[in-house]
């Protein structure tokens, strides 16, 4: 399901939106971002993850090429535009995983990361 944070409207002046699932494939991005510019008032666009790579970080082949899905809400999209997005986030987010919100899921894997680093060896164990 999707979260509450990102199932929320965009607060008054803000016009975008950037959603993360982690693990989606390229492809359902893709579908989830053409099914959405089908809503009057919506445009959409991939956020592609950083082409440097962490040397640190283990390969994984399910990860997506994807970083977010960015939504851009014009001042056309009304309520029901609105109310439409949110269906579209559900239905997919009942298929494949839950939604985040970008900026939160970018931050708190940067804290992971940092606190990973901080690690050091003591006499035979990490602390």
């Amino acid at each position: 399901m999707v979260q509450n944070l990102s199932m929320q409207s965009p607060a008054i002046g803000q016009h975008k939106q950037q959603l993360t699932c982690p693990k989606l494939p390229l492809g359902v991005y893709r579908e989830v971002a053409a099914h959405l510019r089908q809503v009057q008032g919506i445009d959409t666009s991939l956020i592609l993850r950083s082409i440097e790579h962490d040397e640190s970080e283990k390969f994984d082949y399910y990860q997506s090429q994807v970083a977010a899905l960015e939504i851009k809400y014009t001042d056309k999209t009304d309520e029901t535009a609105q109310e439409q997005v949110a269906a579209i986030l559900d239905y997919y987010a009942r298929r494949y995983n839950c939604w985040v919100d970008y900026t939160v899921y970018k931050s708190k894997k940067l804290i992971a990361r940092k606190s990973e680093a901080r690690r050091s060896w003591d006499g035979g164990f990490w602390v």
